[in-house]
């Protein structure tokens, strides 16, 4: 099984591909926009049935991306933002992307337990219609 841990930002998205032991594969780092989700895309088409670890799966910063993943039928699963700090801790390293990344793609091997990721349709259209929705004066 090959987990690829993803650490999802408004204008970056990090990945890392970690094997079944635990072991690192490969990283890459893309710009959060149409190129980017397409290099994201064909570099996780180099690993067999990848499974995706994306922490805050339900966050407007990775919706593109999630909409990718889930019209591919890819197995997609959320890591909640306090599981990876909490590896971090363990670990002992410093925050940044990779080591999130990797910390998210850990979760997901320690506890393959976790059910996969299924976008609830009422809570998608409420986040569409607060982005969309204007203040008023």
């Amino acid at each position: 099984m090959i987990i690829l841990g993803l650490d999802p930002h408004p204008t970056t998205h990090t990945a890392i591909a970690l094997d079944s032991r635990g072991v690192i594969l490969d990283s890459l780092s893309v710009q959060n926009d149409a190129d980017g989700l397409h290099q994201l895309w064909l570099w996780s088409g180099r690993f067999k049935q990848p499974c995706w670890a994306i922490e805050g799966a339900g966050n407007r910063d990775v919706a593109p991306l999630l909409a990718l993943l889930l019209a591919r039928d890819a197995s997609v699963y959320h890591i909640h933002p306090s599981l990876t700090s909490q590896y971090r801790a363990r670990r002992g390293k410093k925050k940044n992307d990779l080591v999130d990344a990797e910390n998210v793609a850990r979760v997901l091997l320690a506890n393959p337990q976790l059910p996969p990721y299924r976008p609830c349709q009422q809570r998608t259209r409420l986040q569409e219609l607060s982005r969309s929705a204007r203040p008023t004066k």
